[in-house]
């Protein structure tokens, strides 16, 4: 429970209100748009008949 407090307290100074929420790091986006584009690129792949069947 003192850890919980602390970050509150923390959080909740007014020079903090004002900062941008960091939701995830530049390279797991990346990451994430690469897979993303990947599966799409496989599907395109396989529903042209790319696949040879």
């Amino acid at each position: 429970m003192r850890f919980r407090m602390k970050a509150y307290r923390r959080k909740r100074q007014l020079d903090e209100l004002d900062t941008v929420v960091r939701l995830a790091a530049p390279s797991g986006w990346v990451t994430w748009v690469v897979v993303v584009l990947g599966c799409v690129a496989v599907g395109i792949w396989l529903l042209t008949g790319g696949a040879g069947w």
